[in-house]
């Protein structure tokens, strides 16, 4: 899995424990493909964060 550096500094950030949740516009979006998203996604449930999208209700 291929990823901007941003987002690489994201997951750097994730594991550093520096944020709680992560808001994204889409959740559709979040990764390049479905596969992607589902691995980033438990990736970081493991860390411990929540990640929501802002289309989505809460």
């Amino acid at each position: 899995m291929q990823s901007a550096p941003e987002f690489q500094g994201m997951l750097a950030a994730a594991k550093r424990r520096e944020f709680q949740v992560l808001l994204v516009h889409n959740l559709d979006r979040f990764g390049r493909n479905r596969e992607d998203a589902v691995v980033y996604k438990s990736l970081l449930r493991r860390q411990g964060i929540q990640v929501r999208g802002t289309c989505q209700a809460f």
